[in-house]
């Protein structure tokens, strides 16, 4: 019977999208049963929850079992299907009217003693779906490994992961409601999105530490093609247009509509440079030959998919910002299909430059809308001199990333500046245009210092460049002068 449960369902994609429908189903009839306002923050905050949960359940089999993954997926799957069965049991067989709620901190003890049967927040059928989840991974354990220490310690981990995640105040910055009447519904939403923050970052820590456990090499090389510095060029593009939105800010809730931008940046970031890294493999083999599929630890068809789920939760992420952060996400999405995807390929050409541009322009744009749908009218004029300013620089710095695949572009006949220009004369514009753009953030900011600063820079860039043609080299005195043009801002 065990062996044919952990055949079931072996298709990670498949489990996913599957376990994504019984998540959306089991929010839906919760929120129908016990009524409570349905809106996207509701459905991302719990679906964030129960996906949580079924990482949580695939981390500890893979501590403590030897199997496949795969075959550890399917199980997984199989035993977070319960959470479908709470609503039906509190609705139809106790007779609940009342929606489920987080535990009160100051009955933690108790709930922890006596599992929650004196807490008028959690439902019976919901202690009975909880208990019957601890059973089943009990069971699979021992079937597994025969040990029943395992099966303890494991057993005792669920349990106590189960009363912590049911009173999260314990931990999370939660600020209490009094004296906030008015703004109550933006306090309540906000809460919604850090609950959200917490399970969805915490489930990436888990989906990393199973990688990690079963395939330690791909991790590591997976993390060493986030492209690190052009990683903070997207990073810094997006706190700019907190700082011009005035949105820049540690307090609550601030911090969680900024974190969420950084957060939908840096995924559609990934999206793009695994997009392109797919179709690139046969350059990189000349150029780049630490990457994962120049390396060949993870399929093609596998990294394709992981590349479209992480712009698909970049993209997720920006809706829960807002209207704006949505359109931007989506127009970045396409970018990095029409830069990279036959038959457009537009990195072939000239193209690939204002596209790339484009791209860091809408990481602006995602960051200075975050926190509301609507463009600021008040500043909106000073937000559209920004974009276009990044358009332009970045289009033009952006030159400088084929200097590194100058021999791999050459061979596979792609057309960008150093092989349509002959090599030394590319060298010596680039160089000048370096200078210049360097010089640059000079129309917004202008005093004695500024100039000095950015005269030194942009003279060290040009000339290292000149003489290395190091792309690396350039980002990082790039990223050291947008450092500092932002803290003047």
């Amino acid at each position: 019977m065990i062996n044919f449960v952990e055949n079931l369902n072996r298709n990670w994609i498949k489990a996913l999208l599957y376990l994504f429908i019984l998540f959306f189903l089991r929010v839906y009839f919760e929120n129908t049963f016990f009524p409570l306002e349905i809106n996207r923050f509701v459905f991302a905050h719990e679906i964030a929850f129960f996906f949580w949960g079924f990482f949580l359940i695939l981390t500890l089999f893979c501590l403590s079992t030897r199997e496949k993954l795969d075959r550890l997926f399917s199980v997984s799957s199989l035993i977070i299907s319960l959470v479908i069965l709470a609503p039906f049991l509190d609705k139809f067989i106790f007779g609940r009217t009342q929606p489920y709620d987080y535990t009160f901190t100051e009955n933690f003890w108790m709930n922890f003693k006596y599992f929650f049967w004196k807490s008028s927040n959690v439902g019976k059928g919901l202690i009975i779906e909880l208990a019957l989840i601890i059973v089943f991974i009990a069971i699979y354990i021992f079937y597994r490994t025969r040990s029943f220490f395992k099966v303890l310690i494991i057993v005792a981990l669920t349990y106590t992961g189960i009363q912590l995640v049911a009173a999260p105040k314990l931990y999370l910055p939660v600020p209490e409601f009094a004296g906030l009447a008015p703004m109550i519904p933006y306090f309540a939403v906000a809460e919604r999105l850090l609950y959200f923050l917490f399970y969805f970052l915490s489930s990436l820590f888990l989906v990393i530490l199973i990688l990690f456990l079963r395939n330690r090499s791909l991790v590591i090389s997976l993390l060493r093609n986030t492209r690190p510095l052009r990683t903070m060029n997207f990073i810094l593009l997006t706190v700019a247009g907190l700082v011009v939105a005035q949105k820049l800010s540690f307090s609550y809730p601030d911090w969680i509509y900024a974190l969420l931008a950084l957060l939908s940046v840096f995924f559609l970031w990934q999206c793009s440079v695994i997009i392109n890294d797919v179709y690139d493999v046969r350059i990189d083999r000349a150029n780049l030959k630490k990457r994962p599929l120049v390396l060949r630890l993870i399929q093609p068809r596998d990294y394709l998919l992981l590349g479209l789920i992480l712009g698909l939760l970049g993209i997720i992420l920006s809706l829960l910002i807002g209207h704006v952060a949505l359109l931007c996400s989506l127009f970045f999405f396409l970018l990095a299909i029409l830069y990279s995807v036959p038959p457009f390929r537009l990195r072939r050409g000239l193209l690939a430059y204002p596209i790339i541009g484009l791209g860091s322009a809408l990481s602006f744009m995602i960051g200075y809308s975050s926190g509301t749908s609507l463009l600021r009218v008040e500043n909106l004029h000073v937000a559209l001199e920004f974009f276009l300013y990044v358009f332009v620089v970045l289009t033009v710095g952006s030159v400088t990333k084929d200097a590194q695949d100058y021999e791999g572009e050459r061979q596979m006949g792609i057309k960008n500046f150093f092989t349509i220009v002959e090599r030394e004369r590319a060298r010596w514009i680039i160089s000048l245009l370096l200078f210049l753009g360097f010089l640059s953030p000079l129309f917004f900011i202008f005093n004695y210092i500024d100039i000095l600063f950015f005269l030194v820079m942009g003279t060290a860039a040009a000339i290292l460049f000149y003489k290395r043609m190091s792309y690396p080299l350039t980002m990082v005195f790039y990223l050291m002068a947008a450092a500092y043009f932002l803290l003047r801002l």
